[in-house]
């Protein structure tokens, strides 16, 4: 840069608003004695505006050699331009020595604290702008509803805002919506949002975003429709909130739409487009999920795992692990979600040997500390039979969850365990893991196949008084089957009858098929016309209680069972066959 020539007018001849940031800070030093206020304000400005923190602390450090006063309204600016460049520290130093630090100062500082995450100091120097009496603005007012951690804190946040006078301003009331959502006080959001008076496409986005991610699929619909209706075009945050309420409903036809807008928009936001993938996985529509995640812009893992994800939901594990094979040969780096997704297809398909693959890969991306890969890892192991490899992932996970638990009791029972399914019972209560309604579910199964009759019912009491589960149909159903195998069939058929809801076919069929081994008639037919009540087109019970009349020798009864099948089939417009019954003389 050409210097001036030197003489009293030679301030004059600088224009500081052109200057590039470096050129500025090269001029201060040869014209210090003649600066005013103004013209450091106007550099603190540009750095403030290229966020360089370097330069800023050189601007500070021209300050401080010529003893300039920071205490007016260079300090002022000072703050504002050290908190857009990171540095908190400085601007609180700044702060703390100006007499009159104005609105905008104070303002600054508080959100340089929100920013920082020091949410307790930002409410802090709220309470002291408040006693210095200055004028709170809606920056202010916002800053401090960011600052909100809980709903006390935002309701305390909006007396402040109401008692300011800031409740119409469209700023403050569309972060106040927000601020409420987050804190799951979405009737206060909506109570908020109803009486405002101008609303915004941030403010509907932000009530619509609260009912999405609170599971209220349907009301965030409804709002997105609204929304339309009064001529806001959604934006981007928008349709990926309208979108996760559209995968939760499996809202295919309102996705569809939402798909349409956003290609008439001509929208390209990865994380948009991997949501749309995940919506069409989620609503079962695999093929146009693919074929969305084929054309986006960046295939990334966010879009991967939203496709694997819905195969493993479909318990199409076979697609998935196809799904993740060209993942793999695209070079598209995997995550603990994406093996997490691929080991549940592996435990749904059997495939052990992919299991393993993904294994080592856990263990070489250090995954392996991640709760739900650890637990998964031992559910998959088990649903392949490698008791032994579950159970050495089982006993090397730092934390054991009660999801870690149930994991392994479900694989030793789902390989008819018994022994071992009780044994890791016992070693759970001696840990004081407290058990669940699916760890009875296991454990009740494990008594069944061991042949454990007493065990299982002084469980089942356990289970509901010591522990107050209610018993589903999967305990009742687990217990007949329990008494059913030990040979107390009336005990079993009392247990049926003392059922208040609804009784499951599984049940009765356990009876029967016990009834059947037993050649207890008279309880058999009884089962018998209770599952044709539940379950008239299922051909198990007419085969079951067929072949018990055929074993009594009573062989015009079991014809009349099959052609009672064949009418029932027949009224209902079934289209059912009758297998040939078995019957031995």
């Amino acid at each position: 840069m050409n210097m001036p020539a030197a003489g009293p007018n030679r301030k004059a001849a600088i224009n500081w608003e052109v200057l590039t940031l470096e050129e500025a800070l090269e001029s201060l030093d040869p014209f210090a004695s003649e600066l005013s206020v103004d013209v450091l304000i106007c550099v603190s400005h540009k750095c403030r505006k290229r966020r360089d923190l370097a330069k800023a602390h050189q601007l500070l450090g021209f300050v401080s050699r010529n003893g300039l006063e920071t205490q007016g309204p260079l300090g002022n600016h000072l703050v504002p331009m050290l908190v857009e460049c990171g540095s908190i520290a400085s601007a609180r130093e700044i702060f703390e020595r100006s007499i009159y630090p104005n609105v905008h100062a104070w303002t600054s500082l508080i959100s340089g604290y929100v920013q920082g995450g020091f949410y307790k100091h930002a409410w802090n120097l709220y309470r002291r702008m408040q006693a210095s009496c200055v004028c709170i603005n809606s920056y202010t007012l916002v800053a401090l509803l960011k600052a909100s951690l809980n709903l006390k804190e935002v309701q305390e946040a909006h007396l402040e805002i109401v008692e300011k006078g800031f409740e119409n301003d469209l700023f403050v009331g569309s972060t106040l919506v927000d601020s409420y959502v987050k804190c799951g006080g979405l009737s206060e959001a909506h109570g908020v949002f109803s009486q405002m008076p101008v609303r915004s496409v941030v403010s509907w986005t932000a009530l619509i975003a609260g009912y999405a991610d609170n599971g209220l699929s349907e009301e965030a619909v409804d709002c997105y429709e609204q929304m339309q209706k009064q001529g806001f075009l959604p934006n981007e945050v928008t349709l990926i909130c309208i979108l996760k309420a559209c995968a939760t409903l499996r809202a295919l036809v309102k996705g569809e739409e939402v798909h349409t807008d956003i290609c008439q928009k001509g929208y390209c936001n990865p994380l948009l487009e991997s949501t749309l993938v995940d919506m069409y996985a989620k609503c079962g529509s695999h093929l146009e999920a693919y074929a969305v995640l084929k054309k986006l812009s960046v295939q990334d893992v966010v879009a991967w795992n939203a496709l694997i994800a819905g195969y493993v939901e479909y318990e199409l594990g076979q697609e998935a692990l196809t799904c993740f094979e060209q993942m793999q040969d695209g070079d598209v780096p995997v995550d603990a979600f994406t093996a997490v997704c691929v080991l549940k297809a592996c435990g749904d398909t059997g495939a052990s040997d992919k299991g393993f693959d993904v294994h080592t890969e856990i263990i070489l991306k250090s995954f392996e500390s991640d709760p739900f890969v650890g637990n998964t890892l031992v559910d998959m192991y088990g649903k392949c039979g490698l008791l032994v490899e579950a159970r050495k992932v089982f006993d090397g996970l730092e934390v054991k969850d009660l999801v870690s638990w149930n994991a392994m009791l479900r694989g030793y029972g789902a390989n008819y365990e018994g022994t071992k399914t009780l044994q890791l019972f016992e070693c759970m209560q001696e840990h004081g893991m407290k058990p669940d309604a699916m760890t009875f579910t296991s454990v009740l199964s494990a008594c069944s196949h061991v042949n454990c009759a007493q065990r299982g019912l002084d469980l089942f009491k356990l289970m509901s008084i010591d522990y107050a589960i209610i018993p589903t149909i999967d305990h009742f159903t687990c217990v007949v089957d329990l008494l059913a195998r030990s040979g107390q069939l009336h005990e079993a058929e009392k247990l049926l009858g003392s059922m208040t809801g609804a009784q499951s076919k599984e049940m009765w069929l356990a009876l029967l098929s016990a009834c059947k081994s037993c050649s207890e008639l008279d309880l058999g037919l009884n089962c018998f016309q209770h599952l044709i009540k539940i379950d008239p087109e299922c051909s198990t019970p007419y085969m079951l209680m067929a072949n018990m009349y055929a074993n009594a020798g009573r062989w015009q009864e079991a014809c009349k069972i099959e052609d009672f099948q064949r009418k029932i089939c027949s009224e209902m417009g079934a289209s059912c066959e009758f297998h040939s019954l078995v019957m031995n003389k």
